[in-house]
């Protein structure tokens, strides 16, 4: 993949446990990587949910790959001020130079 597409720094964020100031476990999401990536939208579609329209957006993000990372669908992804669910397991092409991950805008 050409560098030049790979132009949104993308963040993959995974929960974490840590503990408060009583000792309660205390779930928090934590950085696990910080990639440039192409954030692709792919289909839309709106729906009617209790009674309030939604709008949904599949979005399908390119990163380069690399050795050692994993990504989930227990992950979320981070770019800018917006967050998106991770909806599959991330597919790696036939050569092995990137990953590609379907997410939703989490609204």
């Amino acid at each position: 993949m050409r560098a030049g597409k790979l132009r949104h720094r993308l963040t993959f964020e995974h929960y974490t446990t840590t503990k408060n100031s009583f000792g309660e476990d205390v779930k928090t999401w934590s950085r696990y990587v910080t990639v440039w990536g192409a954030l692709i939208p792919i289909s839309g579609r709106e729906y009617i949910l209790a009674e309030a329209e939604k709008n949904v957006v599949n979005y399908k993000a390119v990163i380069r790959y690399r050795a050692g990372l994993t990504i989930t669908p227990d992950m979320r992804m981070k770019k800018g001020d917006r967050y998106f669910q991770i909806i599959s397991n991330p597919v790696t092409n036939e050569s092995n130079r990137e990953i590609i991950i379907r997410c939703n805008e989490m609204v």
